[in-house]
């Protein structure tokens, strides 16, 4: 999906052409009202329809982890495009470290090349909101979302719902889920788990993805962490955004 070459190939310094394009990226986002009705816009659109998987993520910043999810979950789900997507609201996190225009642009590093790989942003944190606003943006799309087990957890918990199976049944009649097992939970919990109700029902459209264990430990707060004591996480993130977190020290 995204590059794989050796991070000591790229020596690309950060530009005032990079700088005004995060500016104009950071207007985009601006425009997306989280208190309005769900939107979503193209960042970079893919060059292709149908089936696409969609990985909706705080990219603060982009790691390999991410790259991972993104294809063995297209793959899991025969998606013929993939979406980097970021969202001005999100459930359970806020905006810290770098902005959304600087995430953006990261994406915007990792997708060269690689015409089937679009980035959106979207005004609004439920997938059914996000659907919805998929729909609208590119009718097109079919969109399936990529996540964690965790985030599964999260999606079946009534606690974020007034009516679960409501939004559940208006969900799925949209979109799909892959999910990826996580380091202690294996595929064959994780199928354990979707045949439980209430998940069961939905199980049809909901494909699991098996992540490597190398991939287990990689997240956007360990990197965040390496980065601030000035560790190399050249094993944790794409090569091609390196020189960006080197000159920009977002994180240090």
């Amino acid at each position: 999906m995204i590059d794989r070459s050796n991070g000591h190939a790229y020596h690309r310094r950060v530009t005032i052409a990079d700088a005004d394009r995060i500016d104009r990226l950071r207007t985009r986002m601006s425009d997306l009202d989280p208190l309005a009705s769900p939107k979503a816009v193209f960042i970079r659109e893919p060059n292709q329809s149908g089936r696409s998987l969609i990985l909706d993520a705080s990219f603060n910043p982009p790691t390999l982890a991410h790259r991972a999810l993104a294809e063995s979950a297209a793959e899991a789900a025969n998606a013929s495009s993939i979406l980097l997507q970021l969202s001005v609201a999100n459930v359970d996190k806020t905006v810290t470290s770098a902005d959304l225009g600087q995430r953006l642009f990261m994406l915007e590093l990792m997708a060269q090349g690689h015409d089937h790989v679009g980035i959106t942003g979207c005004s609004h944190a439920r997938f059914i909101d996000k659907a919805v606003a998929i729909r609208e943006l590119s009718p097109g799309l079919h969109p399936i979302f990529a996540i964690g087990y965790d985030t599964l957890v999260r999606l079946f918990d009534e606690n974020y719902y007034e009516d679960m199976m409501s939004d559940l049944e208006a969900l799925f009649s949209q979109a799909e889920i892959a999910v990826a097992n996580r380091a202690d939970v294996d595929v064959d919990e994780l199928a354990d788990y979707l045949a439980q109700p209430p998940q069961a029902s939905f199980s049809y459209r909901i494909h699991p993805v098996a992540l490597p264990p190398r991939f287990a430990d990689v997240s956007s707060s360990a990197v965040r962490e390496r980065l601030a004591t000035g560790s190399d996480v050249s094993d944790a993130v794409p090569p091609v955004i390196l020189p960006f977190l080197d000159e920009s020290r977002l994180y240090t």
